[in-house]
């Protein structure tokens, strides 16, 4: 499990510790990654991503395409139009 591994990380750390996870996970490795970034996700190939709101309520399950949406709508809006976790 790794807890925002991307955290104040400048662009070439978050290579590097994505093609790390990346590494390990082709190896067969579990992994559970939380961020509040996408940037990690230009190595790390999401197979499930799970969205939680406040709380720790899970209110969305899907795969990479929930990241795009994300990233396109952002989270305020997301949350109102997809999500609509009980805040």
């Amino acid at each position: 499990m790794l807890d925002e591994p991307d955290s104040g990380l400048d662009v070439d750390g978050i290579a590097i510790i994505g093609r790390s996870i990346a590494r390990l996970a082709q190896e067969g490795t579990a992994i559970l990654v939380t961020t509040h970034h996408a940037e990690i996700l230009h190595y790390v190939k999401p197979t499930r991503v799970i969205v939680m709101a406040r709380g720790g309520s899970v209110v969305h399950v899907g795969g990479e395409e929930v990241v795009k949406m994300i990233e396109s709508m952002g989270y305020e809006r997301f949350f109102k139009e997809i999500a609509k976790p009980n805040l």
